[in-house]
């Protein structure tokens, strides 16, 4: 059930972020008692953020469906209102049950992030009040067991923190601050020429100077960085079951009940879109704003950060005000990269597979759970790496919900990378709103210079 997780985007990215700053805050914590560093105890605290993060993972997320006997006899299938008939019913409380189900699920990843973030914000605090510097200072700590370098905010402004040692920290007491601002469809970076698109939303070429490669397929519809929203159709939610089901047990976790006859497939994207590029010295941020969101959300944004010193591009966006909809539903951004004769390479939960190679027999080829990130290669070695960092569902070659067969395999090294549904609702939320974002980082691999 991967799809169901995209259900609650928000914990879902809440979970994949918080996880790995788990063993961070125990270390950091280590080592502040051993720098002679006074600290409250954290044993007990630490066991319920693992405790309750497991608790988020495991698969019952709230409350069943109507067909699951959810509902009294009083209103039958309350739970498959549509359009106006569901707001209703749902601002007259009818869903209040329903809805603290859900509510009690997304508190266990809730009170996890709470122990860890607050935690590692005490640490982190007194560490650098008690760095030896006078005057005003940044101090950047890094859990990792290997140095490394990278961005940071300092006041709303990326920062480039550069050798930071492994498992210690850097202090930096100065750092650049001049930014300009520029509205032009081209940028010209450190690592690449870019080129956006005004009317799609994302970007229409991607040059990388050092070997001229274009990393963006020209023959796609699709803009690189671009967000498509997708509607569903009663007739393909019962083909995806038909081509599911082995036991006449799931029918209503794939097929609404009671569809609207007139809901077609649409994919639709937000329209006329407007540019602006901050040019700071530790990165260009190219933010795109939707004019017209087409009724997607109140506001629309994807940034696209271009660092001065790493070739990577971070794609952010973000969605204010998505409005509830039980019509089938999902949320896609779009990579369509340009590598020729490509082999992909996910990062599961065991490690990396190669799709051509390690798939078993008899499993779904249109969505996969990526655990950590995935690449695209040629036979000369380049190609292109991913990270969808708050999204772990991703498809290639075409979006993949409400798809179900044994033998696909992508014609096309474009990647998809999921950032809401309500495909499964069993005992997942029949519908997706509020306000979040959903960041992935992408760079080149390989070199033919």
């Amino acid at each position: 059930w991967i799809h169901g997780v995209m259900s609650m985007p928000i914990e879902t990215k809440v979970a994949r972020n918080i996880r790995p700053m788990e063993p961070a805050l125990e270390t950091l914590d280590t080592q502040l008692g051993a720098w002679g560093l006074s600290t409250p105890p954290l044993a007990a605290d630490l066991a319920k953020a693992y405790e309750q993060s497991i608790l988020y993972g495991e698969h019952t997320w709230g409350a069943s469906s109507p067909w699951y006997g959810f509902w009294n006899n009083n209103i039958p299938n309350r739970g498959f209102l549509y359009g106006a008939a569901f707001e209703d019913a749902r601002a007259k409380g009818l869903y209040n049950k329903f809805e603290a189900s859900f509510n009690d699920h997304r508190a266990y990843i809730r009170a996890t992030e709470a122990v860890v973030a607050q935690g590692l914000s005490n640490r982190l605090a007194l560490l650098a009040k008690n760095v030896n510097v006078p005057g005003k200072r940044v101090v950047v700590y890094n859990p990792l067991p290997w140095p490394r370098s990278g961005l940071v905010e300092v006041a709303g402004r990326p920062f480039y923190a550069e050798d930071v040692p492994a498992n210690g920290y850097r202090t930096y007491t100065t750092y650049a601050t001049n930014e300009s601002h520029s509205s032009d469809s081209v940028l010209d970076t450190p690592f690449y020429r870019v080129a956006f698109d005004l009317r799609r939303g994302g970007i229409s070429s991607l040059v990388e100077k050092k070997t001229g490669r274009e990393l963006v397929d020209k023959s796609s519809a699709y803009a690189l960085g671009q967000f498509i929203h997708e509607r569903f159709s009663h007739a393909q939610c019962y083909a995806y079951y038909n081509a599911f089901a082995t036991m006449n047990n799931c029918h209503n976790g794939t097929v609404p009940l009671d569809m609207p006859a007139d809901a077609k497939y649409s994919v639709t994207t937000p329209r006329d879109w407007q540019l602006n590029i901050r040019r700071l010295p530790a990165a260009d941020i190219a933010t795109l704003t939707a004019r017209d969101t087409v009724g997607l959300g109140k506001a629309i944004t994807i940034a696209f950060t271009f660092p001065a010193k790493e070739p990577y591009v971070e794609t952010d966006w973000r969605i204010a005000g998505k409005e509830a909809d039980t019509i089938p539903e999902g949320g896609w951004l779009c990579f369509p990269f340009a590598v020729a004769q490509p082999r992909y390479t996910v990062g599961r939960l065991g490690g990396p597979i190669d799709l051509a190679k390690d798939q078993i027999p008899g499993g779904n080829r249109h969505l996969y759970a990526v655990n950590s990130g995935l690449g695209i290669t040629a036979p000369d070695k380049t190609g292109v790496g991913l990270c969808a960092m708050d999204s772990p569902c991703v498809s290639f070659g075409e979006p993949g919900l409400w798809k179900y067969t044994f033998d696909y395999f992508p014609k096309q090294p474009w990647v998809f990378v999921n950032l809401h549904n309500n495909k499964w609702r069993t005992n997942y939320p029949h519908w997706t709103d509020g306000t979040w974002n959903s960041r992935v980082r992408f760079w080149p691999t390989g070199d033919t210079a």
